[in-house]
């Protein structure tokens, strides 16, 4: 299918509906591949039509200046009362006459073909600029939204890392306390610590009720034989 028959399809297309989707990176993407091929296909295109063209509009002017010199030619025949040969130049313009007719139909044809490859040229340029624009803004966006899940992701990470550098600390000063309550234990003299075993084995047990009763009547039958 050649460029021309595409021509209504590229001139509708909207690129500004691929920010809809729900993926417009990969789509402005993909896009861009598709509209670059057809702008090297329509500049291909447009070349070749233009140098038909104005191959036509040569072969045209061409022609207008042949059916000019006829009649110029019929002219002077008549002047020189020649009509026979005047009707022969008339004769020959009425065919390039025929001739101009066909030529400025496909010079007007080409030119159209030519103008309509202009607006498409014109049209997926613009298309890919602004593509080319929204896809450089669409990077940046997912570098600063990359950049904030790693800042993101790094402070998570620190957190963890001080959280657990506090139980650590925790540990070590538990550790430390325990230790410096075995080194003041591991400080104290055996024959101290014997002596006050020794001590609290040896202390006077503290009198019981039963036996401070027995003292009283022991006191009661003393006075009692006296």
């Amino acid at each position: 299918m050649s460029m021309l028959q595409r021509f209504k399809t590229i001139m509708a297309s909207n690129v500004n509906a691929l920010l809809d989707t729900s993926n417009p990176a990969k789509m402005v993407t993909k896009h861009l591949r598709e509209l670059d091929k057809d702008f090297r296909q329509v500049k291909m295109e447009l070349t070749t039509l233009q140098t038909a063209e104005q191959r036509a509009l040569r072969l045209l002017n061409e022609c207008k200046a042949e059916i000019n010199k006829m009649h110029q030619y019929a002219l002077k025949a008549m002047e020189t009362n020649r009509e026979d040969m005047a009707r022969s130049f008339l004769e020959k313009k009425a065919s390039l006459a025929t001739k101009e007719a066909d030529l400025e139909k496909q010079y007007e044809s080409a030119k159209e073909s030519t103008g309509q490859l202009k607006q498409m040229y014109e049209k997926l340029a613009s298309d890919i600029e602004t593509l080319e624009s929204r896809r450089s803004t669409l990077k940046g966006k997912a570098s600063v939204a990359s950049a904030q899940k790693k800042i993101n992701e790094a402070g998570v990470s620190m957190y963890q890392s001080m959280s657990s550098l506090d139980q650590m600390e925790e540990e070590v000063m538990r550790a430390q306390f325990e230790a410096e309550a075995m080194a003041e234990l591991n400080g104290v003299p055996l024959d101290a610590l014997e002596k006050s075993s020794k001590s609290v084995e040896s202390a006077p047990s503290k009198p019981s009720l039963e036996d401070e009763l027995a003292k009283l009547r022991e006191e009661v039958k003393g006075k009692d034989q006296t």
